[in-house]
């Protein structure tokens, strides 16, 4: 099952140990689909929210580029997220060594 899902999403052993080990035996299909939906989810339905407000708060501040500004907020999250994905790696690693 393990290797099933790594090829589907391209997931490295960390991660699947992750998947298996917070889910628990047999729900291993809700962590994976709960891991491709919520991204999927979130990012289109947010993004474009966050960058629009951004620019238009920009604009109104007389600040040049104010579209500019506003799609700078998109590796700014790409940034945050990766760091919050680390964190939270490091800390489910760390209570699942110690079960």
């Amino acid at each position: 099952m393990a290797e099933a899902i790594k090829a589907d999403l391209s997931l490295s052993d960390t991660e699947i140990g992750l998947l298996t080990g917070v889910a628990g035996k047999g729900k291993e299909a809700m962590a994976t689909s709960l891991l491709m939906v919520g991204p999927g989810l979130l990012g289109p339905a947010l993004g474009p929210l966050v960058d629009g407000m951004v620019s238009d708060a920009a604009t109104a501040a007389q600040i040049p580029n104010g579209l500019g500004l506003g799609l700078l907020t998109v590796p700014v999250a790409c940034v945050l997220t990766g760091l919050a994905m680390l964190i939270g790696d490091q800390r489910v690693a760390a209570a699942l060594g110690r079960l």
